[in-house]
């Protein structure tokens, strides 16, 4: 078994990478190595101001992180490791609504953003996308806290789902930047069309056909 060493700035970078998977939680974040599919690792966390390392088992889970980065699911066995460092996390005064509980799902959607009350547009892709926000990689990320106008393009439809976001963090991998946004003004219409989506995509349980079913839905509103 490989061990890898995780070392983050703060306890605030930490937890804008940790993951809770849906009760197991993990870890996504940029990086070089590359790890197969279910491998098992050994992952040497670190951050302050926690004295030395934690070594966590956890398991390669590459359709949950975005290109550049990996993704690890802490092992079942772990939840006292895994309860430690987020106690030493959060004791650290940080902010406790970072770990996200929405259910996310991979995606690859066009999207162009903007600065609320800027007119200048950047282009990105949606990598991941849930109830509650998404995961965002593109040429530049705005600092945390900034509020952005979302426009989503989604396949083979006409009409893009407008929405707003606030960026939660911020992550550098390579040439491109990740970021993490949390929806605002969730009552909005296209809101509502993008949690039918969302459900869509989760009754399905299958995640290879994303598109098609983006699509799908899309299609189905046109015609109500």
């Amino acid at each position: 078994m490989r061990i890898h060493l995780v070392q983050f700035d703060s306890a605030r970078d930490f937890l804008h990478h940790y993951d809770e998977m849906d009760g197991d939680g993990g870890l996504i974040f940029a990086t070089k190595a590359k790890f197969r599919s279910g491998e098992q690792v050994a992952l040497e966390v670190r951050f302050p101001p926690m004295v030395g390392r934690v070594l966590v088992t956890a398991t390669s889970s590459p359709h949950m992180a975005p290109e550049g980065y990996v993704a690890f699911r802490f092992l079942a066995e772990e939840q006292s490791k895994k309860e430690f460092l987020l106690r030493v996390a959060h004791l650290s005064g940080e902010p406790k609504s970072f770990p996200r509980h929405h259910r996310r799902f991979p995606v690859r959607l066009r999207l162009n953003w903007q600065v609320e009350g800027v007119a200048f547009h950047h282009i990105g892709e949606v990598r991941n996308l849930s109830r509650g926000g998404l995961f965002v990689v593109s040429e530049w990320a705005p600092p945390v806290g900034t509020r952005l106008s979302l426009t989503i393009k989604a396949p083979d439809d006409p009409n893009p789902i407008r929405v707003r976001g606030k960026v939660t963090w911020v992550s550098h991998g390579g040439k491109q930047v990740g970021m993490g946004l949390r929806f605002e003004k969730r009552s909005s219409p296209d809101m509502k069309r993008l949690r039918t989506i969302i459900r869509a995509i989760s009754h399905s349980g299958d995640l290879d056909a994303v598109p098609t079913f983006v699509s799908k839905v899309f299609s189905e509103q046109e015609h109500t």
